[in-house]
């Protein structure tokens, strides 16, 4: 290769190099595209969620307690039926026949008791007779003590005979009230929702009664039998309410509350649900025995509050999108939480410099401590040396505030690109870097959360998600910073 050659291949490789570093620091000015979402004011319902089956509120299986062939039908599906009323007919020609050879046999029975109360009286009268002729010695002792045999024995047969009479009368009483089964009549005003027999049908009553008719005794008013989950079943109460949908009617959103959460486990390949039953009224008849019920259980409500979208509390950008953090001066005191005995949201807690942060945000004047204990900052790298990066996720509380002690104080409650409260909310400045403001939240329906304190107002724009960085294409990574993006995410 020539010098002239090997000079122009030079040329090139440093004209492309001076081009890469240019365009590599023009990037790193790039602006960054972010979703956002609005702090806005509304309701926020907490919700328990399951799904049931709609029934009527009394359901009355009618059936036979006798056997026989379905001679008449006086009833059919959707039929509208009263107390008393007959709905069915069995054949009763040999009921009847029962009832007559009963009636005879009671008969016999009397005639039989009759006879015996007469041979009483015969056997007392020779009693008597034989006992005075006793006492003037014109009869032996022998033949008095047979005439008392003969009226005990007389007596005796007279209580068979009695006996006899009170069976043959249970027998008559029996075919009556068989014969009296032959017709079947409703229990209660209600509606046929269903008929098993059609006219001329057998039906057996040997082991169990067979089912004529299912009669529901109010449509009106309903009720679903919900299978709620173990886990949630804690937070249902007695008058609580309900909401419900049905595929029928899917525009059309039922209301009920609450009348009884049973005790008793249902366990199903080992999971554990409970019944609750949710009383609804059904005046308009929409509503059906059988239907499947999506029911929505109402835990909580609150109305009017500041709220954000449940995005918000999700995103966790990088440290080169956050704004830089403010150092503390020798006139500035480091600001702390709240005293545990101020209320939250009280003017007294808000107007201190302590309220400017969330609960369990502030950054506390530890650095000796720290030190002492192999945690001091790292001041090059602006980040807490390995021993503070430890223990600050030790120190998280459990109530999800965030750390207690986190290292040096600071302007803006944050390490490492967060801020020390585990909830936060990222405010867009106009520069177009992200200021954390740490927030304690509340109740949650899965789309909005309650803000419940903190340093944000009805209207503010926070980020959601941060796009593609502009003319690079490359997406930002949301989520907490790993030790390495805390290193050399900023160029």
């Amino acid at each position: 290769m020539t010098r002239k050659k090997r000079f122009l291949l030079g040329a090139v490789v440093l004209v492309s190099t001076a081009l890469g570093l240019y365009a590599y620091s023009r990037n790193g000015d790039a602006p960054v595209s972010f979703s956002t979402a609005t702090i806005d004011r509304g309701d926020v319902v907490a919700t328990v969620g399951a799904t049931g089956t709609v029934e009527a509120v009394a359901t009355v299986q009618v059936g036979t307690q006798v056997t026989g062939t379905i001679w008449s039908l006086n009833a059919d599906f959707n039929s509208k039926v009263e107390k008393d009323e007959v709905v069915a007919r069995l054949e009763p020609s040999l009921f009847e026949s029962r009832l007559t050879e009963a009636r005879a046999n009671l008969a016999s029975a009397g005639a039989n008791g009759e006879r015996s109360r007469v041979a009483v009286e015969d056997a007392r009268r020779k009693l008597v007779r034989a006992k005075e002729l006793g006492a003037q010695d014109l009869m032996p002792q022998s033949e008095l003590d047979v005439a008392e045999l003969a009226l005990q024995s007389a007596e005796a047969q007279l209580k068979a005979a009695e006996a006899q009479l009170g069976q043959a009368s249970a027998a008559v009483e029996q075919a009556t009230v068989n014969l009296g089964h032959t017709v079947i009549r409703s229990p209660i005003n209600g509606v046929v929702i269903s008929r098993n027999v059609d006219v001329g049908q057998t039906v057996s009553a040997s082991l169990s009664a067979p089912t004529l008719f299912t009669i529901a005794e109010d449509l009106s008013k309903m009720r679903v039998i919900a299978s709620v989950d173990e886990a949630d079943v804690g937070n249902l109460d007695l008058g609580q309410r309900a909401t419900f949908r049905v595929d029928a009617f899917p525009e059309d959103t039922f209301s009920g509350t609450v009348s009884q959460v049973r005790l008793a486990p249902i366990i199903v390949q080992n999971v554990v649900t409970y019944n609750a039953l949710v009383n609804v009224d059904n005046h308009d008849l929409k509503l059906r025995p059988g239907m499947t019920a999506n029911v929505t259980f109402e835990v909580a409500r609150h109305q009017g509050v500041l709220r954000v979208p449940n995005a918000a509390l999700r995103y966790r950008p990088g440290p080169e999108l956050l704004a830089p953090e403010p150092t503390v001066g020798a006139d500035r005191e480091p600001k702390a939480i709240p005293e545990a005995g101020a209320e939250v949201g009280s003017p007294e807690s808000m107007d201190s410099p302590q309220a400017e942060r969330g609960p369990g945000a502030p950054l506390t004047q530890s650095a000796p401590a720290e030190a002492s204990q192999g945690g001091q900052v790292d001041a090059a790298q602006g980040r807490p040396a390995e021993g503070a990066w430890r223990r600050e996720g030790m120190a998280r509380r459990a109530d999800g505030a965030g750390p207690a002690e986190l290292g040096p104080a600071g302007g803006q409650a944050m390490m490492a690109g967060r801020p020390a409260g585990r909830n936060a909310l990222y405010l867009i400045q106009s520069d177009g870097m992200l200021r954390p403001v740490p927030v304690r939240i509340g109740l949650t329906d899965g789309t909005y959360t309650e803000i419940a304190w903190g340093g944000v107002s009805e209207g503010d724009v926070v980020a959601t998600g941060s796009g593609d960085v502009a003319g690079t294409g490359e997406q930002r990574q949301d989520g907490p910073p790993s030790p390495m993006r805390f290193m050399f995410g900023r160029r």
